[in-house]
């Protein structure tokens, strides 16, 4: 178990798929920006069998998928937060109770609203002076978030957390 992060394409929405949906009036996307059908089960399959062939050049339509960790180092970037921190809590609330607060939060996402207030967030932390033995693991958590922040913001979609 673990937290991993993502930014669906846009391909749907910019009219980019190389297969067209079977019923596109069923077709919708949900508000942490994937693909979602509005047919009953009888129509799963039929659904399923279009998000198969590849419909757009993004497998299940991920843009940027990334592991941020498992359970344990989450857990562990969370305290070494708490305890490097002047204000915990207050100082990255985007990053610290939306993101880290909890190493298996899957269903969550981020409006982009909050995204670029996270943007702002990881500013500060690349610039916090890390020891060599947190470097590493702070930067690495950092720069995945980074990238997810930036194609969620160039698509106009949620960053969802599975």
């Amino acid at each position: 178990m673990g937290l991993d992060a993502v930014v669906y394409c846009d391909c749907i929405e910019k009219g980019r798929l190389r297969v067209s949906h079977p019923r596109p009036e069923l077709l919708h996307i949900a508000e942490n920006g994937a693909p979602f059908h509005s047919g009953g089960a009888e129509f799963h399959p039929v659904h399923d069998g279009w998000e198969w062939s590849q419909p757009c050049a993004h497998r299940d339509f991920v843009l940027l998928h990334h592991r941020l960790g498992n359970f344990g180092h989450i857990t562990w970037v969370r305290k070494r937060l708490e305890e490097c921190l002047a204000t915990p809590g207050t100082q990255l609330p985007i990053f610290q109770t939306k993101v880290v607060y909890n190493g298996i939060h899957a269903g969550d996402f981020l409006n982009l609203h909050e995204v670029d207030l996270l943007r702002h967030e990881l500013d500060q932390l690349d610039s916090y002076g890390w020891n060599a033995e947190d470097e590493f693991a702070m930067l690495d958590i950092i720069g995945k978030l980074k990238g997810l922040v930036y194609a969620s913001l160039w698509v106009g979609k949620p960053i969802s957390f599975l």
